[in-house]
């Protein structure tokens, strides 16, 4: 009978040392030394809380448009049952009147038209996400870049950078004539709300 308990600790103590969490300013140096995660490893977690800062409804108006930010952390389970943390930007634009562009605000958090965040690149403070935006069907996605100003006042600045992707469809070849949701060649800076 005493065997029991005895076995049952040993067991946690194996499954433990099975179970691996990943910071998630780490992942960026497995992935570019091309080894993938460590093998056992079961969660990707923000465990010193890095994404807190990002968190929150950043704004900004820029060339006649009112950009709306909202972004949440969030949990997503791979297939290999790996869980990872990262962030999840909705969006909305809008013209000076109030108009709305495009809205993805009261979207589900695991929603392909909400920017969906990647990993942290070397040094933890620029974060990259993937952007597949309205005109997707046309070309229109890119990488997003995107870290705190920490040269701001109250680190209450979120400069945004558009990357397109190189192999992205000319807008010529497609049927509908369009423009990018965001613009691609200048950094954007955004305000906490």
């Amino acid at each position: 009978m005493k065997k029991i308990p005895f076995l049952i600790f040993i067991s946690i103590i194996t499954y433990s040392c099975k179970a691996q969490i990943v910071p998630v300013e780490n992942l960026y140096e497995y992935l570019e030394a091309e080894e993938g995660v460590p093998e056992g490893t079961t969660y990707i977690k923000d465990v010193n809380n890095l994404f807190d800062e990002f968190l929150g409804t950043w704004l900004l108006q820029n060339d006649n448009k009112n950009y709306t930010f909202i972004i949440n952390k969030t949990t997503k389970t791979f297939s290999s049952g790996t869980l990872k943390d990262l962030l999840v930007i909705k969006y909305k634009i809008e013209d000076l009147d109030g108009t709305i562009l495009y809205d993805t605000t009261l979207l589900p958090d695991d929603d392909l038209k909400n920017m969906q965040g990647r990993y942290f690149l070397e040094g933890g403070d620029t974060y990259l996400a993937t952007f597949f935006g309205p005109n997707f069907n046309c070309g229109e996605y890119a990488d997003i870049i995107m870290y705190i100003d920490d040269s701001s006042l109250s680190g209450n600045q979120l400069v945004f950078h558009l990357r397109p992707n190189p192999k992205m469809v000319a807008p010529s070849e497609c049927n509908e004539s369009w423009e990018w949701s965001f613009p691609k060649t200048t950094y954007l800076t955004f305000t906490k709300q």
